[in-house]
């Protein structure tokens, strides 16, 4: 069974330690993670490296990290820094798919040809 994240307004700063918890200890059960990006107001550089790091430990173990309905801000963040391309967002599931075909939302083809390389061992 998937599981579905809902990320805090503010992924930043005190909060990413308990939300990094969360993310593993949901892959640990299950390698597909679903995160909603709806409420987010604020995604710093921290958290981008979280979401990234998490994105590549779900692939590592045979699964996917798949971004829902990102905010107008977190959207804009990813392409700042790039990352867009770097997290995989199609979603497959009934549930979801309106997320996919959501303006908001961010698709690229090669979203799951790329990767990345972190030394950052798995808590």
């Amino acid at each position: 069974m998937t599981t579905t994240v809902h990320l805090p307004r503010n992924v930043e700063g005190r909060q990413l330690p308990a939300l990094r918890q969360e993310l593993f200890a949901h892959l640990r059960r299950d390698p597909n993670l679903i995160v909603d990006g709806s409420n987010v107001d604020t995604l710093s550089p921290a958290g981008q490296a979280l979401l990234l790091h998490t994105a590549h430990t779900a692939r590592r173990r045979g699964g996917k990290l798949h971004l829902q309905q990102p905010s107008p801000a977190m959207t804009a963040e990813l392409r700042t820094t790039g990352l867009s391309y770097s997290l995989t967002q199609a979603l497959s599931s009934p549930a979801t798919t309106s997320a996919a075909s959501n303006s908001s939302a961010i698709h690229h083809p090669a979203a799951t040809s790329r990767s990345c390389k972190t030394s950052e061992p798995l808590p």
